[in-house]
């Protein structure tokens, strides 16, 4: 099958991205897989993770530029859906 990451990028590419998931491994210390990671999980309705996974990877020194702007995105498309107390879809009073 080859490497697992590349193709669950190419997954992802297709728009498959409930398969390219699982691919991921479950340990790794290649912080581009945890930014992939954190994207996959937000495409897939998993918001929370998706959201910790983005906070954890921000608060620390090891995401570059590249990764930190990707994080950042996917972290705001996490805050849009995010249900609003005052129940509107603005931003918060």
């Amino acid at each position: 099958m080859g490497n697992p990451v590349a193709h669950a990028r190419e997954l992802a590419r297709a728009g498959r991205f409930r398969e390219a998931l699982p691919l991921l491994p479950s340990t790794t210390t290649d912080p581009a897989v945890h930014v992939f990671k954190a994207e996959l999980l937000e495409r897939n309705g998993r918001i929370k993770e998706a959201r910790t996974l983005c906070e954890w990877l921000l608060a620390g020194k090891k995401i570059d530029s590249k990764g930190r702007a990707r994080l950042l995105v996917t972290k705001g498309v996490v805050e849009l859906d995010r249900p609003r107390v005052n129940g509107g879809l603005g931003p918060p009073a």
